[in-house]
């Protein structure tokens, strides 16, 4: 007699052996008791990793209960439908392999099933787990056990877009099968259809389905905007295919989907385009596509959106000719929109990016919407004179872009600056109104989160208090009314954490810390310009400057760093002390984390800390980084530069005229020196630099990247792997007898594995990496666009260019294409395939490494010094900044 089942549960699994286990079991401890009632299809979708093992054992020991089915990897919803024809169980799940259940979820079910054996579909709430842990935003359905019905308008909310989190009847589900053309969206898809059919789905208020939200942010859903088909084949076979079918069946697309689809394309007109997924014409399609299904939707389902925010409505409403219902409306200093009922209906007017003080005066950096407001009606009020800030473009920003290839937020800078002297209250108006509040970035000095946000400025004070600045005459009073409004505020918002954290800072202020300069190159590596500033102020014994160099003690170049002077971990609490009492913090890197230790909740500190904080920079400038390094993206008091045509770049960045110093680079002191000790080998440096879209997030502790499974598939690791692997140019190596030194740019290190290398031609060194001596010691350079090549080009050694890639690169980085041109200001030839760069290394090989002429006369002209006084130069200036 065969078993008869209350539930299947389908599980594909495809390398899922890190969380397999606690899915599996999730299902076997369900409170309803797995062997009498619950059948588990394991579907091994073509596994590489040892999750068929698991499987097995799973398999062994629950023969009576579990189904384990191999085929070769045909995707998820092939998988799911192998499950389906497998199924015996009355109600089906389907149970993604690194997700899991409630431990009574399937015994509420059942109980609800035998109530209402009429309903087809249970749907249970979401909640994400790992990564982060917040309940689903769709979850609002949940407040009680409710049967709904899809052509109730009244019902129109209650979307279901995953076939994870509910059960469906089984001899209804055997009539449908997943879309293995869809790779994105294939549950919403076939749920809709189910529902098409028999319109109704109870929703429970407590089962609870697991949603597992990976750390590393590779699952599926997490990387579906990388995949092509989720823009041209999602919108048009999931979308446009409901509407029409509801279209079919009811005469008019149901309010249900019109909901459904409001909610999808929210999330999609927020995200931006992944770069180098479509080309102009596939981006066109896509965007009128999303176009068309928006004019097909009413405005008030986006309105309803729990996701969507103010500035999001106003953009929709003008794409869709509906202005005239949505406008401005300003409030107790807030601006509001008017025809949309919702508590967070307030826009944010401007946004200060950075406030700080300079020579005397409060510099201030800003964004606003220029979809939202008209630049004209902006005005700054300093006591009672109006007057026009400064405004100017602002690059592209990759978390604002959307996905039609502009802002949903256009956002215009706007900057002001105000002489302390003469100002007593200062704020911005709009279209002649009263003073509008603001928000602020956790670089500026005074924000809104502190309600007593306060900076004392010598004998000042400067004071915030919903859109007004006041500058006073400092005196104990003021502070300490100040501070009391600060405590207060923290202990209402029950920031309890960051009001004793405050406090334990302002202590750490009163410890024999004076004059203590922190400086850092990255955080797991050493050896560059931070690092021989350093030593130049060791070496030197400068009276009053109490230097230490910050580095993870893990680092291979920690013991070496002690020999010269003080070290300090980034991850101790000495660190923490420092860094509250730093006089200067200089480093060669520009991560936020070097100049913000405690993250979002900065704003509560920022204006604790004194320091001036000196970007010594890592190589030369020569491309575009003002979509990067802007004064509304990174406060900095000294921006370091080398070169005079570097300096005159860097000036159109937008800081205080001040802040970029023409010095030279710190590591550039004893670079020829220490040529004259090293021997020259037959050896090739190769380098190239990586791509901002390719590499996984940066452990901010340790300074290295996460592994990034999908690189192997871009066109970078193709050509560049590819390369390494040429047998053309393992000729021209042993015909000349020499070999390569791959050194990898640190962020692609977690990458190295992906690589075929061949070790008779070629060397890794990817740790312990000295870089003056491999400039020194290797005969010639190639690289795409490493920095690094200005440091040989010092050495005036030879350089080869090669940039395969060269038509999209900028399209893939966090910069642009700057005043250096490789054609016309390379130091060496600039090679675009693999065959011109082979040809041409040959020829410099055999040529024993000898650098061309007429590069050397462009080397001598792009160098403004080349004396050893790059380090005194620098901390010369350092002394200077006010």
């Amino acid at each position: 007699m065969k078993k008869q089942y209350k539930f299947s549960v389908i599980i594909p699994v495809y390398n899922a052996e890190e969380y397999l286990e606690t899915t599996i079991n999730s299902v076997i401890k369900q409170t309803i008791g797995f062997k009498d009632n619950i059948q588990l299809i394991l579907v091994n979708d073509g596994s590489k990793d040892d999750s068929e093992i698991i499987c097995l054992n799973y398999k062994r020991k629950y023969k009576d209960n579990i189904v384990y089915y191999k085929q070769k990897n045909s995707g998820v919803s092939e998988a799911r439908n192998s499950g389906i024809a497998l199924a015996k169980g009355e109600l089906v799940n389907f149970l993604d392999s690194d997700d899991k259940w409630s431990l009574n979820a399937f015994e509420i079910v059942w109980d609800k099933y035998c109530e209402n054996k009429n309903i087809h579909v249970f749907s249970t709430k979401m909640r994400y787990f790992d990564g982060k842990n917040t309940p689903h935003i769709l979850n609002y359905k949940y407040v009680e056990d409710k049967i709904i019905d899809i052509r109730n308008e009244d019902d129109s909310k209650y979307i279901q877009l995953s076939t994870c989190s509910c059960f469906i009847k089984r001899t209804i589900l055997k009539k449908y099968r997943y879309d293995k053309d869809i790779k994105n969206e294939e549950d919403t898809k076939l749920i809709s259809e189910i529902l098409l059919d028999c319109h109704k789905m109870m929703v429970l208020k407590i089962p609870v389905y697991f949603y597992r939200s990976r750390p590393t942010a590779n699952s599926a859903s997490q990387t579906s905007v990388t995949n092509k088909l989720w823009y041209t084949i999602t919108p048009k076979k999931v979308y446009e295919y409901l509407f029409e079918e509801s279209r079919k069946r009811f005469g008019k697309v149901l309010g249900y989907f019109k909901y459904l689809i409001a909610y999808d394309v929210i999330w999609r007109i927020s995200t931006p385009i992944a770069d180098g997924i479509l080309n102009e014409k596939e981006k066109r399609e896509y965007i009128k596509c999303i176009t068309n299904l928006i004019k097909q939707v009413e405005l008030d389902y986006f309105m309803e959106q729990k996701s969507i925010y103010p500035s999001l409505i106003l953009y929709i409403a003008k794409l869709k000719g509906e202005s005239e219902r949505i406008f401005l409306h300003q409030k107790d200093g807030n601006m509001q929109l008017e025809g949309y009922n919702n508590k967070n209906n307030i826009i944010s007017f401007i946004k200060l990016d950075d406030l700080y003080i300079r020579n005397g005066k409060i510099y201030i950096y800003g964004k606003f919407n220029s979809i939202v407001y008209d630049q004209n009606k902006i005005m700054v009020k300093i006591n009672e004179k109006v007057v026009a800030p400064d405004f100017y473009e602002l690059k592209k920003d990759f978390d604002e872009e959307s996905f039609n290839g502009d802002y949903i937020s256009k956002f215009i800078g706007i900057k002001c600056v105000i002489d302390t002297k003469k100002a007593k209250e200062f704020g911005f108006i709009y279209d002649n109104n009263q003073m509008m509040k603001l928000s602020f970035s956790g670089l500026c000095i005074v924000n809104s989160l502190l309600d007593g946000s306060y900076y004392t400025i010598g004998r000042k004070i400067l004071m915030y208090d919903n859109g007004i600045f006041k500058i006073r005459t400092k005196t104990p009073f003021n502070i300490i009314s100040r501070e009391l409004k600060n405590i207060c505020g923290m202990l209402r918002k029950k920031k309890y954490k960051s009001f004793l954290l405050r406090y334990f800072i302002k202590f750490s202020k009163l410890l024999p810390y004076r004059n203590v300069w922190l400086l850092s190159d990255r955080v797991n590596m050493a050896d560059d310009n931070a690092e021989h500033l350093f030593r130049y102020l060791i070496e030197n014994k400068i009276k009053g400057v109490k230097p230490y160099y910050v580095l993870n003690k893990k680092s291979k170049d920690f013991e070496r760093i002690k020999r010269i002077g003080p070290v300090v971990d980034n991850n101790s609490f000495k660190y923490k002390i420092l860094f509250h009492n730093a006089k200067y913090i200089i480093s060669s890197h520009a991560e936020s984390y070097i100049t913000n230790i405690y993250g979002k909740n900065n704003p509560y500190y920022r204006d604790l800390f004194k320091f001036k904080y000196v970007f010594l920079q890592h190589g030369i400038t020569q491309a575009d980084i003002s979509p990067w390094l802007n004064p509304n993206t990174a406060h900095i008091d000294m921006f370091v530069s080398a070169v005079q045509s570097e300096y005159n770049a860097l000036k159109n960045l937008g800081y205080a005229d001040d802040v970029v110093q023409l010095t030279g680079f710190t590591r550039y002191d004893g670079l020829v020196r220490k040529s004259n000790e090293y021997h020259k080998n037959k050896t090739i440096f190769l380098s190239f630099t990586w791509r901002s879209k390719l590499v996984n997030k940066i452990n901010k502790n340790t300074g290295e990247r996460l592994y990034n499974p999908n690189f192997k598939k871009s066109d970078y690791y193709k050509w560049l792997n590819g390369l390494l692997n040429s047998k053309k140019l393992f000729k021209v190596l042993e015909e000349n007898g020499y070999t390569i030194r791959l050194i990898p740019h640190p962020n692609l290190i977690a990458q190295l594995k992906d690589f075929k290398i061949n070790n008779k031609y070629i060397e890794v060194i990817d740790s312990e990496i000295n870089y003056q001596k491999e400039f020194c010691e290797n005969s010639i350079l190639v690289t795409d666009r490493s920095s690094i090549f200005f440091d040989f080009a010092y050495l005036k050694k030879p350089i080869i260019y090669y940039q395969p890639d060269n038509e999209d690169f900028y399209s893939n980085q966090i910069y642009d294409k700057g005043y250096f041109d490789y054609e016309e200001d390379g130091f060496g030839p600039v090679t675009y395939t693999e065959n011109e760069f082979i040809d041409s290394l040959d020829k410099i090989l055999k040529n024993d490494c000898q650098l061309e002429e007429k590069y050397n006369k462009r080397i001598e002209e792009f160098f403004t010094y080349n004396d050893s006084d790059n380090c005194k130069r620098v901390y010369n200036k350092i002394m200077n900044i006010k």
